[in-house]
């Protein structure tokens, strides 16, 4: 009988793999060879020697070398911590969005369809917007408490000082995507240099019809893409658009000026996986063969331009909507921000933000020179992120900050305290009722659950497509109502 295989190293399953995959990233931060195969390929044969392809004592030790981390001493498990956070999150948000955003969106289409049947020129409620708005932007506050008060994960802000004044301004952010889970650690962020009720992401169109997180991020109107150029075109003009809408139209306040957008683009496209960097190298070589010479990166993906290109002639028309740019370098110390690490409690310990801010009105105007200016940014997160996994994880990682980024730091210790308690108290009331009525008519709840979901799956479907092209279309159909329509609710509003 033929000798088992030994059990390879980490290091040498980098080291006899693609240089454009495992060995480039792994080298650095271990990202890559956690996900291929500590998570993914399991087994003596890829490298763990423990149950189900998950390393033994002294594999653990070469992670933490790479960068993937252990996850840190505490009085409960890590896995019992994940598990009363998802349990506690899922059971919020089945409440949230089931017995409180579908009955308002339902009634707010039931009137505006019951208007618009006499004649009138009606727009969605921007009331009812707000306070989807606000309830979505709170709902994050609280993946942001569990994050930072119950899983121990501490924000490292980094690089230009967003001041005061400028908190909350309309905004574009760009962000490199070192993973599917990266945006709920951005929930750290925004609260303490952006805004979460201003928030809008781009997102995979595959996102839109999610049980629960779909359907209530159609309600807050985030940006889902098909990745058919054709049909995301048009889709991105009728909601920024539709975003910065002034009197009258949906999302402007009665002044006209339009109501700042915090939109969050990560222009890589896909996150860092094996794939993603064969795709990205195979990319470099092909415009290498056309005689345009582009850098090879080994901590982000080359960025899609035409798209951002788009959104930046699409937002500079919004009429003050967005006035500045955001340029995010994310890293994490020990632990990698993994969806998996995330899934087993394992969250790093420091989650650092290096940010840039630029004035929207001083990026190039030309297509090309703005392609250029982006590709620069791109360029720069990969010097940034080759100093940071330079060092050993721990303290020592970190992008370069200036004593007004420490201050600015301790000076919102108390009021993200405050949000935080302030988010787990109403969202856990709002889970302790839920919970009671589970417990209290089991059967009666499911039914409902199932019911109103089954709803919301209707409605995501065609013709309707979602509450958000539900509100686009009212949008629309107010817009091109014939005028002799709109003179009897236009003297109303004269008298």
């Amino acid at each position: 009988m033929p000798a088992a295989a030994p059990a390879r190293s980490p290091t040498a399953v980098a080291a006899a793999a693609p240089v454009s995959t495992l060995a480039s990233a792994g080298r650095h931060n271990g990202y890559i060879w956690t996900k291929a195969n500590y998570f993914f390929g399991g087994g003596s044969g890829s490298g763990g020697n423990g149950p189900s392809g998950h390393p033994g004592e002294a594999e653990t030790a070469e992670l933490v070398a790479l960068g993937a981390g252990t996850v840190p001493p505490s009085a409960l498990p890590s896995y019992i911590r994940a598990g009363l956070v998802a349990a506690f999150i899922a059971n919020v948000s089945f409440a949230l969005v089931n017995f409180i955003f579908l009955p308002l969106q339902l009634g707010a289409w039931a009137w505006v369809t019951l208007q618009a049947s006499k004649g009138q020129r009606v727009r969605w409620p921007r009331v009812l917007l707000r306070v989807l708005e606000g309830l979505v932007g709170w709902w994050q506050c609280m993946v942001s408490a569990l994050l930072e008060r119950v899983l121990g994960m501490r924000v490292v802000l980094a690089g230009d000082v967003i001041t005061e004044e400028q908190r909350g301004e309309g905004a574009l952010i760009l962000s490199n995507h070192p993973s599917t889970a990266d945006w709920n650690y951005l929930f750290s962020w925004l609260p303490r240099q952006g805004s979460l009720t201003h928030l809008k992401i781009v997102l995979k169109g595959g996102l839109h019809g999610a049980p629960i997180l779909g359907w209530a991020l159609q309600c807050a109107r985030y940006l889902f893409l098909a990745r058919n150029w054709e049909k995301d075109q048009k889709h991105m003009e009728r909601i920024v658009q539709h975003w910065a809408a002034a009197a009258s139209s949906i999302g402007g306040d009665e002044s006209g000026k339009p109501v700042p957008v915090q939109l969050l683009l990560f222009p890589e496209g896909t996150d860092l996986r094996p794939v993603s960097f064969d795709q990205s190298a195979s990319f470099v070589a092909k415009q290498a063969a056309a005689g345009v010479q582009l850098p090879s990166f080994e901590h982000v993906l080359h960025p899609r331009v035409t798209g951002f290109v788009h959104l930046v002639k699409l937002l500079r028309a919004t009429g003050g909507a967005v006035t500045a740019v955001y340029d995010l370098t994310l890293g994490s110390s020990p632990v990698p921000v993994t969806i998996e690490n995330l899934a087993r409690g394992a969250v790093p310990s420091h989650f650092h933000v290096h940010a840039r801010r630029f004035e929207l009105k001083d990026l190039p105007v030309e297509d090309a020179a703005l392609a250029q200016w982006l590709q620069q940014r791109w360029v720069e997160k990969e010097r940034l992120l080759e100093a940071f996994y330079s060092n050993p994880p721990g303290d020592q990682r970190a992008f370069p900050r200036s004593a007004a980024q420490d201050a600015l730091a301790q000076r919102l210790v108390r009021p993200m305290q405050l949000a935080h308690f302030s988010a787990l108290f109403v969202f856990g009331v709002l889970g302790l009722l839920h919970a009671f009525a589970i417990y209290a008519h089991p059967l009666l709840l499911l039914g409902a659950h199932v019911l109103l979901s089954g709803v919301w799956v209707w409605l995501s479907r065609p013709p309707y497509n979602g509450f958000d092209h539900i509100m686009l279309d009212a949008d629309q159909a107010a817009e091109e109502q014939p005028q002799q329509q709109r003179q009897p609710m236009d003297n109303k509003k004269t008298r």
